[in-house]
């Protein structure tokens, strides 16, 4: 059975009406074992990822589209503008192996989860980190956390996150992710993977050693960090250029101790190996020199 809202019954040939889109729905007829005549009761998952708040929704339940030869699919590129919402032959042409490369510091796209079919959607989004799996902060979030989990009824508007990415804090080079959707659409590969990835900035650790900080490492900076080391004062802060990297890690073993001290003291008054340099390692602590 099909259903069809006419919005603007009147001929728009002939002057009568205007042109509208017309959202339609299709139901099962209850009984019956013919695939062909009675199709079977499931969801159908569709997904866009868009720069845009107005978004194509199935049967035009949102913002008046009922053109459900087109369905919704990612952008080939998250900088720049989207591309065109285009026709999918099968549910492995709507997610690409080619990850979605960021070329500024930060970009925020609106991923749009809606259900075609006749049974409600049910599924989770989740952030999984593929290079490094560990990174140092977590870059890319959907509706502000690592994951989401969603229900959709049928015939109901879809639902809608921010996706947002951020190299603040990353190690220097390419960082990778995947948002997977899981879902219960029977005829789709579960999950569905949507891959990321941005480089992080260039390494200025410049305060590295100069824990007070007053420029440059010296006495002060010794007593500083001995004070947190054996005294339990507050921690030295960070480094505004590389915030995941504590000042006072002279010799970049990824916390502040005892054989920092004696680094620092050996460089300050007998000029011995300046404080080791983050921008070397890759990744920090466990790729440094």
């Amino acid at each position: 059975i099909s259903y069809i809202l006419d919005r603007d019954a009147g001929a728009a040939p002939l002057g009568e009406g205007a042109w509208t889109y017309n959202p339609v729905m299709y139901y099962r007829i209850p009984g019956g074992t013919d695939g062909a005549l009675c199709p079977e009761i499931s969801p159908v998952l569709e997904y866009l990822l868009s720069d845009t708040t107005v978004v194509p929704s199935a049967a035009g339940r949102t913002n008046g589209s009922a053109d459900k030869s087109v369905r919704a699919t990612r952008s080939d590129a998250l900088s720049g503008a989207d591309t065109p919402v285009r026709p999918q032959a099968s549910a492995e042409d709507r997610s690409s192996s080619d990850p979605l490369t960021v070329a500024q510091t930060s970009f925020a796209k609106n991923l749009v989860i809606d259900d075609y079919g006749n049974a409600t959607l049910l599924g989770n989004i989740s952030v999984v980190y593929t290079n490094p799996p560990n990174p140092p902060a977590n870059w890319l979030t959907v509706g502000g956390a690592q994951g989401q989990s969603y229900s959709i009824p049928a015939g109901t508007p879809g639902i809608k996150w921010l996706v947002v990415a951020n190299n603040l804090g990353l190690d220097t080079g390419l960082h990778q992710a995947e948002l997977q959707i899981t879902h219960n659409d029977p005829h789709k590969p579960s999950p569905q993977v949507m891959p990321f990835q941005i480089t992080g900035p260039a390494c200025a650790c410049l305060s590295h050693g100069d824990v007070e900080p007053d420029g440059v490492p010296d006495v002060f900076d010794i007593v500083t960090l001995i004070d947190y080391v054996f005294s339990g004062a507050a921690q030295p802060l960070k480094d505004p250029a590389c915030p995941h990297v504590d000042r006072g890690d002279v010799n970049c073993s990824g916390f502040d101790d005892v054989l920092d001290v004696v680094w620092l003291i050996d460089f300050v008054f007998s000029g011995g190996t300046p404080p080791c340099n983050p921008c070397t390692c890759n990744p920090y602590p466990t790729g440094c020199p």
